[in-house]
């Protein structure tokens, strides 16, 4: 589907108020060279209960060739760099 399609139509009988939108494109970001990415980019991995976090963190090292720093589910932090405990490995 291509972005032309989406409009928006928003009539507000109170105030004699008719808008119309159409939304532009999401700003990109160039991460390193040869990767660019905006906020509706996704990276979908296969996951089990048996996955490691360090299997994830492995997983996008390689894959993406960049390096993790926070992982998160939703809203819940699975893992801060910044707050790691540098004597304990990451288990991969």
């Amino acid at each position: 589907m291509t972005l032309p399609k989406f409009k928006n139509a928003f009539l507000n009988l109170a105030v004699p108020i008719l808008q119309l939108t159409e939304p532009g494109p999401p700003i990109k970001f160039q991460l390193k060279p040869g990767l660019e990415v905006d906020t509706w980019t996704r990276w979908d991995m296969q996951i089990t209960q048996k996955t490691t976090l360090g299997q994830i963190v492995s997983n996008l090292e390689k894959g993406m060739k960049l390096e993790c720093r926070d992982v998160m589910y939703g809203a819940t932090h699975l893992f801060f760099y910044s707050l790691r405990n540098k004597e304990l490995p990451i288990k991969k």
